[in-house]
């Protein structure tokens, strides 16, 4: 349906318009003109833009379609069919948004480092960052050095409580990716989808349900959030709507952190969470 969309070019793809636009640039990007991807994401720019908007869009839908399948395998193989299936129903509000952005590709590449790690019995969470907004207002210069210390203090506070427990890639993961997306200057539609499999994985135990409820809810207004923002029309009452559905989505990436933040900790909370099936064998 997105395919059909692409070629008669209905839906607004800003992101298949801005790769085609440096695909088809001529110089050399960064040299001599400007580019807000990383090398990787560039090189992959690169290979899928130049031949126009709906073959760009095309090739960007199907690649973004196997990223997330494959996924969703990868979270079955170590977490289980349950973190699965939690994971393709969270992302179902964003279809719209994840199969048009090379996010995708990165929730991928994420997710895959961590079963490495879990394989190895090991601990971490790759964040990884995007380009492309919508903004409303700017951040002051002073803020950006206390953001980013109020950042990597509590992404260490989240790691920190996370030690002692069975499943650090699930609620600690997920309050890790929820802490950076709330203090970062940016918060674009598509860097929901880095919730997603956290949240799915967290889903496989009791303590977890609530934020996978949550996370469900974020994806929700993400997705009505695209919708207007995309066929919306430019009147007071629908920059009013986007402010509402914008408080109300990072008013519940707030609470998503802090509930692991400030909740009871193991000891006390009565022992720790129930373990988690694992299909790795």
């Amino acid at each position: 349906m997105m395919i059909v969309h692409a070629r008669t070019e209905q839906v607004p793809y800003d992101e298949v318009q801005r790769f085609e636009q440096i695909a088809t640039s001529p110089g050399t990007p960064y040299r001599d003109f400007p580019v807000e991807y990383a090398p990787l994401e560039l090189a992959f720019v690169l290979a899928i833009g130049g031949s126009g908007l709906a073959a760009t869009a095309t090739r960007l839908i199907v690649v973004a379609l196997a990223s997330d399948l494959a996924t969703a395998a990868i979270i079955a193989r170590i977490w289980g069919s349950r973190a699965r299936l939690s994971y393709l129903a969270l992302g179902m509000p964003l279809f719209l948004v994840m199969y048009i952005r090379f996010d995708a590709v990165t929730v991928l590449l994420a997710t895959a480092s961590l079963a490495l790690l879990r394989r190895g019995r090991d601990r971490g969470a790759p964040l990884q960052h995007a380009g492309g907004t919508l903004r409303i207002g700017r951040i002051a210069g002073w803020a950006r050095p206390v953001l980013g210390a109020l950042t990597a203090s509590l992404i260490a506070a989240t790691w920190r409580r996370a030690r002692d427990r069975p499943l650090p890639e699930g609620r600690a993961a997920l309050t890790a990716v929820a802490t950076l997306l709330v203090l970062s200057p940016l918060f674009s539609v598509q860097y929901v989808l880095w919730l997603i499999p956290w949240a799915a994985i967290a889903g496989t135990q009791a303590d977890g349900r609530r934020s996978e409820r949550v996370t469900f809810a974020i994806a929700l207004l993400t997705g009505t959030l695209w919708f207007i923002y995309g066929y919306g029309q430019a009147t007071h009452l629908y920059v009013l709507l986007i402010k509402i559905l914008l408080v109300a989505r990072d008013g519940l990436c707030v609470a998503l952190a802090a509930d692991w933040l400030l909740g009871a900790s193991p000891s006390r909370a009565g022992g720790l969470e129930e373990p988690v099936t694992n299909l790795a064998g």
